[in-house]
This record gives structure tokens, sequence and C-alpha cells, in this order.
């Protein structure tokens, strides 16, 4: 009797989901409508936009009748820090062996599943650094310099707690640094956070394991502990956690710890943080190997990103 090979057909393959907790989940996503009409279509191209002029300097306080008229407060200056956003693209490139058609959509389609999956990761690495290269280096400019969170500048000369920014820790410039346990470290950003300009809610952003211990200790909770998806916050000021993957613990740049020892980490808080994501689009799909089916298959989305550099503070910690 012949034996007769099983029809085949396509399983189903797992999904590829995107880790929970990261930056894309936690950052604001800007209202388009509220742009004006002209541009809302156009902010991929790079368009600049500048929503948010609140400074260091900037705090709300009671106005008593004989102390001076907040109506002759004097104008900013030109070194108003403002929340600059900034396109860059994100890519997923393979090679695969696909017959043109349905099998072809669906290797495309998987790697924009990819691409989806892997952007969290790869915005956290572009925002975390290093200051003087990658694809955010010299796009935000609190002082003058980039707002990669690496960035040698301000946070290496920074004065402490009661200042716009800096490292955190005692003997900050030095190898010398007295690092905080992960419970401290938390407790001296989110205090810097609330010392610093408006005091409003800033994001906290660590590497996963150390976000880990702060949940699995209680000093992190769900905003609505019903829904596990929902973002993590501090208890008290409900400043926004981000746990992200693609967060490497690297110290600012030219910094003696740039590189932390075994064992310890940088974490970092800066003000509001916005993202604006466009969907996944193919841009090549090129068959390269006609006797194999060999297929180049490229997709990408645009990303835009800004944070409030008014606050940018690290802390170094001891995660061990």
């Amino acid at each position: 009797m012949a034996f007769l090979p099983p029809p085949s057909f396509e399983i189903p393959r797992p999904p590829v989901e995107p880790p929970l907790h990261g930056l894309l989940d936690t950052a604001y996503e800007p209202d388009l409508s509220q742009f004006p009409e002209s541009e809302r279509d156009r902010w991929e191209a790079g368009i600049t936009f500048s929503p948010n002029p609140s400074t260091c300097a900037d705090h709300v306080v009671p106005w008593m009748p004989w102390t001076d008229n907040p109506e002759d407060k004097e104008l900013p200056g030109a070194n108003v820090a403002y929340s600059v956003y900034n396109t860059f693209a994100l890519t997923f490139s393979e090679h695969c062996q696909a017959v043109p058609g349905a099998e072809l959509d669906a290797r495309v389609q998987a790697a924009m599943d990819n691409l989806v999956a892997g952007s969290g990761q790869a915005v956290e690495s572009a925002f975390w650094g290093p200051g003087s290269s990658g694809p955010l280096a010299d796009m935000f400019y609190p002082t003058g310099s980039n707002f990669s969170l690496s960035g040698n500048t301000p946070l290496v000369t920074g004065s402490g707690a009661n200042s716009c920014t800096g490292i955190l820790n005692v003997n900050p410039v030095g190898s010398n640094i007295t690092a905080y346990t992960p419970k401290q470290a938390l407790l001296a950003l989110t205090q810097a956070l609330g010392n610093c300009a408006l005091g409003a809610r800033g994001f906290i952003h660590a590497p996963v394991y150390l976000v880990e211990d702060w949940a699995s200790d209680g000093l992190i909770r769900l905003e609505d502990p019903m829904d596990p998806t929902s973002k993590f916050i501090t208890n008290i000021r409900g400043d926004y956690v981000v746990g992200g993957s693609g967060y490497s613990g690297v110290g600012p740049d030219g910094h003696p710890l740039e590189t932390p020892a075994d064992g310890y980490a940088w974490a970092y808080a800066t003000g509001p943080v916005g993202v604006l994501l466009s969907e996944p689009r193919s841009v090549e799909t090129t068959l390269i190997d006609h006797s194999n089916n060999l297929h180049k298959i490229l997709v990408e989305r645009t990303v835009a990103i800004a944070a409030n550099s008014s606050c940018l503070f690290a802390a170094y910690v001891d995660v061990a």
C-alpha cells in the first residue's frame, strides 16, 4: 500500500507580544487633534512641536497683596526648556525563504509583529543613552546639551536634590560615590521630582530587575490594581515608573562609574515623557535568489519622542 503524506497546512504561530510596563506603555501619547490642523499628518517628516514651556524655576506659589505683583514677572529668557519632539525611524529586516503570495505576505506580517514587539526596547535604548552618540544624542537641549539620560551634562556637575538636575548620591562625581540601596534610590528620585519645577508627576526609569525589586517590596504599585497592564506608580506622589529591558543601567557619560561595577546600576528621573508612534509599514520586499525563493523583507515605523528637560536626576544603586 502506498503511503500518502498528510496534507500540509500552516499552524498558527505563537503571538509575539511586547513586554509590559516599558516606556511605550507609560509615556503620554500626545493628542494629535491638539496640534495645528495643517501639521497633524506631517509629524513623521520631523516637524517639531514645543507644547510644554515649563522651566526649573516655575513654581506655583500663593500671591499676597503686599508682595510683588505677579503680573510684573519678567518674561522667560532664551534658555527656556521646552519639550521638543524629534523623529527617527525604527526598522526590522530579515532574509527568508517564502513562496510569493500568502506565504510571503505572512512573513511580512510576522516582520511587522516583530517590529512592534521590539519597538519599546529600541526606544528605551535610544532614550537611555549614550549621550555622545545614537539617534537621540543631539535632539534634546536642557542646558545646551543633549537629553539622552546618560548624557554628561548636566548630570556629572549636578548639585543634588534641591537642584533641577544632578546625581543624588553623596560624593556624586567621583569613584567613591556612596551607593543607595534600591529603596533609598527610589525615595531620593521621588523627592527630587517633588522638589523640581512644578512638583508635577514625573517619570522614573530603571532596569527591569530593579523595578521588579521595588514591586516585590511593595514600594511601587499598579495604578489600577484590577488591571495588570496599567502603569506602575509610586505609592505617595504617583510618579510613573518605567521598567524597560532597553534600560541598561549605564551611568552618565564621563563619570568614573559610567560602566557600573558588578551588582550596581543607575536609575534616572525625568519630567513627563511623550511618545508618538506610526503604524508599522512594509518598505521593501525583494526577491534576492530565484532558486530558493529567498527574499529580503524590510519594515519600519516612525517614532517621535520628547521629555520635559526641566528635571533630570540620576541615582547610583547597589542592587545586590
